[in-house]
């Protein structure tokens, strides 16, 4: 990582393009604040998945400083609100305004002459406690830096984003290790051995770095949500999870000499997804991977027809009353890579991640699944030898062991031997008639990158985080 922040240096300027006009950037144009001594800035939209505000109330112990986060995380760019502990800002005419419990603006001697705080909070700085400049000047002193909004802490400075509406959004900026230190709990649980921890903290600085400005119109990098990562500030903090970053502060993951993208769900459901089998272009490193330390995970979902017609309508496809719903194929990993929909007024094919997108993503936790319907009317196909051989919903195809135990198969690379010799199943469907529908499945999530179940599995196995990170992750570097 401390190479890929020294190619950013010397590219700072065209850095600062990328990111949003009217709100300072992370990084200085002289690559200040992205060096080695001085870490990487990220802005965090907070609040993604509620209502934007009107008012917060500002507050911080030992009293507040304003910064201008374009001079970078070097301790510098602050000016020091003296007796001032809290701030009320608000909206006001489509102004945003910063004033005391009275209402009355605060001034603030900026260079010579004296300024509000409001002016300055418009032209891009940020509210932070007093000590954070201590804290960005000598990280390793452990000087602990806490600025709350409306009784809530987080690290880091907040400052604000105006919307059309008289409301406003707030942003976190704070370094990325302050980040992962409220992410690393809310993704995977504290009590988790730490070398999973460890892993689990590389992915999400990775993740981070290799998304900046992902939400550059909105004026921050990332959001707090889902969406990028689950990101809750100080509260959702932990010693264990803070040490998990510590341990591996500075380190991220490289393909090929550039920053790799750390994606990671729940669980894999026994093999990993190559990246282009769920969304589109292929990335090197994130390959299909046969998961042996994957835990069971199964889940199931039941709809009606009249139901998915629903969600397809909504998702502005249209089909008409559906009659039946067939999986027309499956992926290098067995997931379902297309789900086909007919009815009468038109067909519509969903692929890859859009079936989850489409039909709901805590429902279908993953595309790895079958279908078969509640009233027994589904049927299953495949070939071998081009003749299509045909079993109704519960049938289950299964093979007889050497010691004379029976397995259940699974199609997906299994063969069978023909008159012609050893054949391969595939080809594999399932068509759906009936009113109810039922998906089962195993796993959760997209399936790209490394399945956090896994990583736990193979600590308590005695893994290391490198060895973690390298088996889901192809070919890549960790520096």
């Amino acid at each position: 990582m401390k190479q890929w922040i020294n190619k950013m240096i010397a590219t700072g300027t065209a850095l600062l393009l990328l990111l949003s006009p009217g709100f300072p950037t992370s990084y200085g144009a002289d690559g200040s604040g992205i060096h080695s001594t001085s870490p990487a800035l990220i802005r965090v939209g907070l609040q993604y998945t509620q209502s934007a505000l009107s008012r917060t109330v500002i507050t911080a112990s030992p009293g507040l400083s304003l910064w201008n986060p374009s001079n970078g995380a070097a301790g510098t760019g602050f000016i020091s609100l003296e007796g001032t502990g809290e701030i009320v800002v608000s909206m006001e005419g489509g102004n945003l305004k910063a004033a005391d419990s009275s209402g009355t603006e605060i001034q603030v001697l900026a260079g010579e002459q004296m300024v509000t705080v409001t002016s300055l909070l418009r032209e891009g700085y940020v509210l932070c406690s007093r000590d954070y400049s201590s804290r960005l000047s000598d990280p390793a002193d452990g000087i602990l830096s806490l600025i709350r909004v409306d009784g809530v802490p987080y690290r880091g400075a907040i400052g604000f984003t105006i919307n059309a509406n008289n409301t406003f959004r707030l942003v976190n900026t704070l370094t990325i290790d302050e980040y992962a230190y409220g992410v690393i709990n809310s993704e995977m649980g504290y009590s988790n051995p730490m070398e999973a921890l460890k892993a689990q903290a590389v992915v999400v600085r990775s993740y981070a770095l290799t998304n900046m400005d992902r939400h550059g119109t909105s004026g921050y990098d990332v959001c707090d949500s889902t969406h990028c990562q689950v990101y809750k500030g100080y509260n959702q903090e932990n010693p264990r999870s803070n040490q998990a970053v510590d341990e591996t502060s500075m380190l991220g993951m490289y393909h090929n000499g550039e920053p790799a993208t750390g994606y990671f769900y729940k669980n894999s459901g026994g093999y990993t997804q190559k990246a282009e089998d769920v969304w589109n272009a292929p990335v090197g490193y994130l390959k299909s991977v046969s998961d042996p330390y994957s835990p069971l995970y199964s889940w199931n979902a039941e709809f009606t027809l009249s139901e998915l017609e629903t969600k397809l309508r909504t998702a502005g496809h249209k089909t008409g009353t559906l009659t039946s719903v067939s999986i027309t194929g499956h992926n290098e990993s067995g997931a379902v890579a297309s789900l086909t929909f007919k009815g009468q007024e038109g067909t519509v094919t969903l692929t890859k991640e859009k079936i989850r997108s489409v039909l709901g993503m805590t429902q279908i936790k993953s595309t790895h699944f079958s279908l078969t319907s509640a009233q027994s009317q589904a049927s299953k196909a495949w070939y071998v030898q081009g003749k299509i051989q045909t079993a109704q919903a519960g049938t289950k195809i299964h093979v007889l062991g050497g010691g004379g135990t029976k397995a259940q198969l699974e199609i997906r690379d299994k063969y069978v031997i023909g008159s012609s010799g050893i054949q391969k199943l595939e080809g594999f469907t399932e068509e759906i008639t009936g009113s109810t529908l039922r998906f089962e499945g195993k796993g959760y999530g997209h399936g790209v990158g490394m399945p956090q179940d896994s990583a736990i599995a193979m600590a308590k196995e005695g893994a290391g985080f490198e060895e973690i990170l390298k088996f889901y992750y192809k070919d890549i570097e960790i520096k």
